[in-house]
């Protein structure tokens, strides 16, 4: 593996960890009525937050993928319904249990 591939696979792996990480110290809270949203981030009425304490170039990937929601500001992270199922999925890849997706 060349110089560059392992770089190129390091930074899919931090971007991954990130994920699983953001995903660990995550909530879920309901949304509250009449709540803007981005239509095509999340439609559900619970969401799953977390704090924005991580690299920004990372977030922004994130969010570019559709991966979380940003909304901007202060306010915490909003996980889209396909951020938190690769997120569960990547916690099968690093051998962590699913006791997040029991919780409710």
């Amino acid at each position: 593996m060349g110089m560059d591939n392992e770089k190129a696979h390091m930074s899919e792996q931090i971007q991954e960890l990130t994920l699983l990480l953001m995903y660990l110290t995550s909530w879920q809270e309901s949304s509250p009525p009449g709540l803007r949203r981005k239509p095509h981030k999340t439609d559900d009425t619970l969401l799953r937050r977390c704090w924005k304490g991580y690299d920004f170039s990372i977030l922004e990937r994130l969010e570019e993928q559709n991966l979380i929601c940003g909304e901007g500001g202060k306010k915490p992270i909003v996980f889209t319904a396909e951020g938190e199922r690769l997120a569960v999925e990547l916690m099968k890849k690093y051998g962590f249990g699913d006791s997040k997706e029991e919780e409710v």
